[in-house]
């Protein structure tokens, strides 16, 4: 029974510390935006009412809209390598976490509502 309490007291102890560790799951759309205007728009329409863009791929409010597209998909996609696929023309972008984070939720952001 001591056992089982000390493992429990340790257990709790540690809770605060590895919630510290964890990496936010939310990432912010302004700091997205930005990305994507400086990595997408190259070929990507990536504002709902932009200036200037190119259109040689799909933009990303019809990305954005597709009933299919989930945060998690996002991540995986933007997260690995794209030759050999139907996505081939799209460089393999060494993105950090925190930038496909935030390029995650701009995309989302851009969801009508």
């Amino acid at each position: 029974m001591r056992q089982i309490m000390l493992g429990a007291a340790l257990a709790l102890a540690l809770v605060p510390h590895a919630m510290a560790q964890a990496p936010a799951e939310e990432g912010d759309p302004q700091k997205g935006l930005g990305l994507a205007r400086a990595w997408c728009a190259a070929c990507h329409l990536v504002e709902a009412n932009p200036g200037r863009a190119a259109d040689t791929a799909a933009t990303f409010p019809a990305i954005a809209a597709r009933p299919t597209v989930t945060a998690d998909g996002l991540r995986a996609f933007l997260s690995g390598q794209h030759s050999g696929t139907a996505q081939g023309r799209m460089p393999n972008l060494s993105l950090s976490r925190n930038d496909v984070e935030n390029l995650v939720a701009y995309i989302l952001s851009l969801r009508a509502r």
